[in-house]
């Protein structure tokens, strides 16, 4: 997705399809502090895998581990880099926990609580940590 758009494949990662949706997910966690296109993002594999938000940011960034950490300072202060960690930690499960509270459950009404509750929790917390640091920092 990094690097196919409307355009065809090898486009600028401006024009990708990873950047559009990006862009999407960028506006509903503007509020939080986040809202960048490449936060946005990493959202994306981080439901599939929480582990791997860190590698994706240095795909969608384009830099290595050193470089990564200047970026990441230069993209965000320390304020909504806690809001975004507190999202992180408390959005959605993984792909393979709803699927197994789904086979588990065999319902569909507890397996859309199971992650609709958590993302609301984490949005909601990093809301407000973030608004009321905001009076602070």
């Amino acid at each position: 997705m990094n690097y196919t758009g409307p355009g065809g494949f090898n486009v600028d990662v401006n024009d990708s399809f990873l950047h559009s949706i990006g862009s999407f997910f960028a506006v509903l966690v503007a509020p939080l502090g986040f809202g960048s296109w490449q936060a946005g993002a990493t959202l994306i594999p981080g439901f599939l895998a929480k582990e791997v938000i860190v590698s994706s940011m240095a795909i969608i960034y384009a830099s290595d581990e050193a470089g990564l950490v200047n970026i990441i300072q230069s993209h965000f202060t320390p304020l909504s880099a806690y809001s975004f960690m507190i999202f992180i930690l408390l959005y959605i499960p993984c792909l393979s926990t709803v699927a197994t509270i789904r086979k588990e459950t065999y319902s569909l009404k507890w397996t859309v609580l199971a992650v609709a509750y958590p993302l609301i929790t984490a949005y909601l917390l990093s809301f407000v940590f973030y608004q009321i640091g905001l009076l602070f920092y």
